[in-house]
C-alpha cells in the first residue's frame, strides 16, 4: 500500500511542477506582450544566429571526409 501511495504522490508532485511551469510561461508571455516588438525580433535573430553557428561546424567535417 505504501508503494502505491508513493507513486501517487510522485504523480501529483509532477503535475504541480508542470502547472508551475505553465504559470511561469504564462507570466513570461504576459511580460513579453507588454514589452516592445523590437525586443522579440532581437531574440529571434539571436536564436537564428546560434542555429547557424551550430550547423556550420557539422557541415565542415563532412566535406573533408567526402
Amino acid at each position: 500500500m505504501n508503494i502505491h501511495f508513493t507513486y501517487l504522490h510522485l504523480f501529483i508532485m509532477t503535475l504541480i511542477k508542470c502547472n508551475q511551469k505553465v504559470i511561469i510561461s504564462s507570466i513570461k508571455v504576459m511580460i513579453t506582450t507588454t514589452t516592445t516588438t523590437t525586443t522579440t525580433t532581437t531574440t529571434t535573430t539571436t536564436t537564428t544566429t546560434t542555429t547557424t553557428t551550430i550547423l556550420s561546424p557539422i557541415s565542415s567535417p563532412s566535406s573533408l571526409f567526402a
